[in-house]
């Protein structure tokens, strides 16, 4: 037989709930169940889960995971729809990056730092035009802004795709923080 929900969670270090969603939304194929109803996996679903732990990891969002899983399952070359979804990945990072890099001129500003230099952490910081004046003068205009932040706007999802995929980032970050407590010992 094969790998219970439980013990192909315990293998992939991901919860059994996350298993159970990630079927829900069709990353993981049907599986067969025991006579008592309970799911089994084979070991290709293992594999399948640490691609998708893999490409989470470079922070692609399920839909986009669920793309490259379609092509993989379909046993074509990959390469060009790959590509596509990489450079989309590339392009929502140089996005965060430009805006980060506003931020932190903002923050320095703030502080009344340049920001071209990083700040000593025990320097003192003055208070030149007044943290109330800075925060008002850097918000930006409602027109400059995207929905998500980045040039390239995310396909429609539905309130309920959108919740999902906001708990498994939110159980995906708690195994981070779990992983990183755990270390720290």
């Amino acid at each position: 037989m094969g790998l219970s929900v439980s013990e192909l969670a315990s293998r992939a270090g991901i919860s059994p709930d996350t298993v159970r969603y990630y079927g829900r939304l069709g990353l993981l194929p049907e599986t067969g169940r025991t006579a008592a109803g309970h799911r089994f996996y084979d070991d290709a679903a293992l594999e399948r889960l640490r691609f998708i732990k893999g490409a989470q990891w470079f922070e692609l969002r399920l839909e986009e995971i669920r793309e490259l899983l379609d092509v993989v399952d379909r046993e074509v070359c990959a390469c060009g729809h790959s590509r596509e979804v990489v450079r989309r990945r590339i392009a929502a990072i140089d996005e965060q990056q430009a805006r980060l890099r506003d931020i932190r001129a903002a923050l320095c500003r703030l502080l009344g730092d340049d920001p071209t230099v990083d700040p000593a952490p025990d320097a003192p910081t003055p208070r030149r035009n007044g943290m109330t004046d800075t925060l008002i003068s850097t918000a930006p205009a409602e027109a400059e802004t995207t929905p998500c932040g980045c040039c390239i706007p995310p396909p429609p999802l539905s309130v309920d795709e959108e919740v999902r995929e906001l708990r498994a980032r939110q159980e995906a970050v708690e195994r981070r923080l779990a992983g990183l407590r755990r270390t720290e010992r």
